[in-house]
């Protein structure tokens, strides 16, 4: 969502109603946005892990979207009293290290600071 649209959405009471008519005002951003990812068909094993094989006829695919790193950046708002700019900071840093999401130990997950 454009900065401008969530500071209007901030200057009123946000309820469901307001944050589905400002997103639908900011829709072809969000559509621009997504050109700038890939989908792939990427193939898994079934994994059993009793057995410590893999299973027979566990192959499957699934589709899965890859964000190219050069096409911008992303900006997160928080409005808290428990943490500090620093503690922010050091969290988000460490997710981008070690990654986040189910796939994080593959690699995934990751981002710059």
């Amino acid at each position: 969502m454009p900065k401008a649209l969530l500071k209007e959405l901030q200057n009123k009471a946000i309820t469901p109603k307001n944050l589905f008519e400002t997103m639908y005002r900011s829709y072809d951003t969000l559509i621009d946005e997504q050109y700038h990812s890939m989908a792939l068909l990427v193939r898994h094993n079934t994994i059993d892990r009793a057995r410590g094989n893999v299973r027979e006829g566990g192959l499957y695919a699934n589709n899965e979207v890859f964000f190219d790193p050069e096409a911008g950046h992303y900006e997160i708002y928080l409005r808290t009293n428990y943490f500090g700019h620093d503690d922010l900071s050091r969290v988000f840093r460490y997710m981008g290290n070690e990654g986040f999401g189910r796939d994080a130990s593959t690699g995934k997950g990751h981002f710059p600071i």
